[in-house]
């Protein structure tokens, strides 16, 4: 039975929204015992704890963190060579591999800073980011050694790639709220506009429909 009926995300109960859950265990014994299964998925909101639960599982099993929001959603490319080099080898070797990804993360910032993008062109870059997630994942497996990938939009990728299943996954049960507060706490908040926290409030409320659906689906094909 497939994991995701008709190849979208439906939910029969909704995740955490005020209260934290547990955080969602799916195969890590084969992350401990199994070397076929190199990597392990840490997917949450931004502020669940993601990076701190992944920090500290690379330490215990010494595995290579890799941050997928240092690709999907950096600052600008030059910053994205920068700290990829310093921090994440794996995903280094992979743009040095694909120097595609950076023109296209190039091309991203200059048109988005102008007014001149329409709704079309953020749908089409969307579409392309995940199909280049998808790619660095699949380049990811491939490498001999242990690592932690975690990231907020992980979820399309096991849409895209059912197989992955199989591997060593934790989602996190941090709640929404406690996700969004932490969220801002880490910012600047005194320089926060009421627009911003509009836009943040969106952003959060958009990826609660796609975790919420992924955690039930999960749990559902765990009951089988």
């Amino acid at each position: 039975m497939p994991l995701f009926r008709e190849g979208v995300f439906k939910a029969s109960t909704d995740h955490a929204i005020f209260f934290d859950d547990d955080d969602l265990y799916i195969n890590f014994d084969r992350f401990e015992n199994d070397k076929k299964y190199n990597a392990c998925f840490v997917v949450g909101y931004s502020g669940s704890g993601k990076s701190t639960l992944s920090k500290e599982l690379s330490k215990k099993y010494k595995a290579e963190l890799l941050s997928m929001d240092t690709l999907m959603y950096p600052e600008s490319a030059e910053q994205m060579l920068k700290e990829t080099k310093s921090d994440f080898k794996t995903f280094y070797k992979f743009l040095r591999n694909n120097p595609q990804y950076v023109k296209f993360v190039e091309r991203q910032f200059k048109l988005f800073s102008t007014d001149n993008f329409t709704n079309s062109d953020e749908r089409k870059a969307t579409i392309e980011k995940r199909k280049w997630a998808i790619k660095i994942v699949k380049y990811c497996l491939k490498e001999h050694h242990k690592m932690i990938i975690e990231g907020i939009d992980l979820y399309h990728i096991f849409s895209a790639l059912p197989d992955l299943l199989e591997y060593p996954i934790i989602i996190k049960g941090t709640s929404k709220f406690k996700s969004i507060y932490r969220n801002i706490m880490r910012r600047d908040s005194f320089n926060l506009s009421p627009d911003s926290i509009l836009d943040l409030l969106d952003w959060y409320n958009q990826q609660q429909s796609t975790i919420n659906n992924f955690r039930v689906d999960l749990e559902d094909f765990m009951k089988q």
